[in-house]
């Protein structure tokens, strides 16, 4: 799926390649590069805001459907700031409890 679909704000590359293991994480928090920190929340639920092309427009229902089938309409996580700053590209995350 191409990632603009979900409109993301951050997008993380992570070591470990568990699919979904965000979702373990409700509760704790991360820390990004040097000052910032998120707090993971819970589930983000999906409309169909998804199923719309963003480079052409046109919209895929079938998209939806399977995030609502394989993932019980489940796809991402809502965070809280706890601690704003700056972050960049290729700056380090670390899971803190």
């Amino acid at each position: 799926m191409d990632n603009r679909r979900s409109r993301p704000p951050l997008i993380l590359s992570l070591k470990d390649n568990t699919p979904f293991i965000e979702e373990s994480w409700f509760g704790k928090r991360l820390r990004i590069g040097r000052e910032v920190e998120i707090q993971l929340k819970r589930h983000c639920e999906r409309c169909m805001i998804i199923t719309v092309d963003p480079e052409s427009g046109p919209r895929q229902p079938s998209l939806l459907k399977a995030v609502v089938k394989e993932r019980n309409n489940y796809f991402g996580v809502y965070v809280s700031v706890i601690k704003t700053g700056d972050i960049q590209a290729g700056d380090e995350v670390f899971l803190i409890d």
